[in-house]
């Protein structure tokens, strides 16, 4: 039996619509430097592990390391991520202050209903997300210049963002997660970045996997 109804998954793209008409594309608060926190998930056997690393973003310092370990029975739907991973996500943040802008490894507001789930998470907890994703699920990039280029939509809008850094083949996708303009949010992404990507994300991903290690290893 599928985990949602045809009736349940409609009820769910209404509330995604309704709460895309939420989202704050502008800089509230405006970024000066400070706090920035990466988030990550890492799945296995029925566990979930989860880690959140806030980086002083003027010296690139980590300044704090959150992990939790959950319970996880859920399942992905496509144009529902946040089903899967936006529970666990919430429940970290919700411990923590001082976060400054929150990346997340997923899309914002390109999404087909506007409400990826950075963008969600952003609504829902009243924070400045950031959604930084690995691959486009919605518009195209327009023409490369330099180390960027534009994500458009079907109106040649320009909705996101696709960096290229030094040591990856392919761009990270970048989008209004929540209180954030896309200008402020591509600046914090490369503040943040080495020539692999953000770090706090990439430091965020590296430990909830030796979590996940750990737990398959019995310690």
């Amino acid at each position: 039996m599928p985990p949602y109804t045809e009736k349940q998954l409609q009820d769910l793209k209404r509330n995604q619509e309704r709460l895309a008409n939420l989202v704050i594309m502008e800089d509230r608060p405006a970024f000066r430097g400070g706090s920035v926190t990466g988030i990550d998930v890492t799945y296995s056997e029925g566990v979930a592990a989860v880690c959140a690393v806030t980086i002083n973003s003027d010296t690139r310092q980590t300044t704090r390391i959150e992990k939790q370990v959950v319970e996880d029975k859920s399942v992905y739907i496509p144009g529902f991520f946040y089903l899967k991973e936006g529970p666990i996500i919430k429940r970290i943040l919700e411990d923590l202050e001082e976060t400054g802008p929150v990346l997340i490894d997923a899309n914002g507001v390109l999404h087909p209903r506007g409400l990826g789930m950075a963008s969600q998470i952003g609504v829902e907890l009243d924070i400045q997300t950031i959604g930084i994703a690995k691959k486009l699920h919605t518009g195209s990039i327009s023409q490369r210049m330099g180390d960027n280029a534009h994500v458009v939509g079907n109106s040649q809008e320009i909705i996101g963002q696709a960096v290229w850094c030094p040591k990856k083949k392919r761009p990270y996708i970048i989008s209004i997660g929540h209180r954030i303009s896309l200008k402020t949010a591509a600046k914090v992404m490369r503040k943040v970045s080495n020539e692999y990507g953000p770090i706090p994300l990439r430091l965020a991903d590296r430990y909830s996997r030796e979590v996940i290690a750990e737990i398959k290893r019995g310690e």
